[in-house]
């Protein structure tokens, strides 16, 4: 599976964790059925992280991808945690101007 959904109900965290590289040749095949599933859960989350840690390279899709994602949580006034392990795609968030809407961290 391209993408996973996790949730921890006590604490209100929902981590989406994407399994691979945000391209426009991976992202395509499930970013409308995962926009959707975000969007239409009706828990209440007071967390929310997204794991970019598996991905390497990002391009125009995989940016609107996560644009998408902001926004969709941004409606239930949360500011993400976006966790980053690739120097490449932290560089490329941050020349996007997400550092703006999500809070960026580079793992080790």
């Amino acid at each position: 599976m391209q993408y996973r959904l996790d949730y921890n109900i006590s604490s209100g965290a929902m981590k989406i964790t994407l399994n691979t590289d945000t391209l426009s040749t991976t992202v395509k095949a499930f970013q409308s059925e995962f926009i959707d599933k975000i969007q239409n859960d009706t828990r209440k989350w007071t967390h929310v992280t997204i794991d970019l840690t598996k991905s390497k390279m990002i391009d125009a899709a995989g940016i609107k991808l996560v644009l998408s994602l902001m926004n969709v949580i941004q409606t239930k006034n949360i500011r993400p945690e976006i966790m980053v392990k690739n120097a490449y795609v932290l560089k490329i968030l941050n020349i996007s101007l997400i550092n703006n809407k999500a809070k960026l961290v580079l793992v080790e």
